[in-house]
């Protein structure tokens, strides 16, 4: 998996901003179907389409990188160590981008 593959995941879960919402209520409140505060794996692989076991492990890389202390959910805690990294790549991607 690219390095880079993670934050463009992260930037897809957090869809549009609103004015209310910050980036990792977004990410929370578009996958965490059971409304308990975390979003499990089940719960992460319950929006995404997979059709081939090449897709589904890298979406379960993309979550073992998420939940930070793994412990099997992605929490509001597990994105905020892990957000600061994340937009610095992101940042870095922007840049690469716009050399080509």
């Amino acid at each position: 998996m690219k390095i880079l593959s993670v934050p463009l995941i992260l930037l897809t879960m957090a869809g549009s901003a609103t004015a209310s919402d910050d980036p990792i209520t977004r990410i929370i409140n578009r996958y965490d179907v059971d409304r308990d505060g975390k979003v499990g794996d089940v719960e992460f692989m319950s929006h995404k389409i997979v059709t081939s076991k090449k897709q589904f492990k890298r979406y379960m890389e993309v979550f073992r990188v998420l939940d930070d202390d793994k412990d099997g959910y992605i929490t509001r805690a597990d994105l905020e160590r892990i957000y600061p990294y994340l937009q610095n790549l992101i940042e870095l991607n922007k840049k690469n981008r716009q050399r080509r």
